[in-house]
């Protein structure tokens, strides 16, 4: 990273949200970047993806940004970590 990073309000829904859409043609076409923050590592996850097949496959580009150990200025608060589930010992 270069430099503090500053987040404002971002959902914290597993799903995440959708940050930017551009139409790309008037049928089908579109590119999307959806970013989801995941609290057990303390990262967002930014997914770019295209509404299209093109020869069979989908078209996707994935980046994770981690704020540990980074200068973040929440300016609604930092979320809280995810609880993480307990763990069964079966013996």
């Amino acid at each position: 990273m270069v430099g503090p990073l500053t987040i404002g309000n971002i959902s914290l829904r597993p799903g995440g949200e959708e940050i930017f859409h551009e139409g790309r043609s008037l049928i089908w076409k579109s590119l999307r970047v959806t970013r989801i923050y995941d609290a057990a590592n303390n990262s967002l996850i930014y997914l770019g993806h295209a509404r299209e097949l093109q020869q069979g496959s989908g078209k996707m580009s994935l980046s994770v940004i981690p704020l540990n150990g980074e200068t973040v200025t929440w300016t609604n608060g930092a979320p809280t970590p995810a609880t993480t589930p307990a763990t069964v010992n079966t013996q």
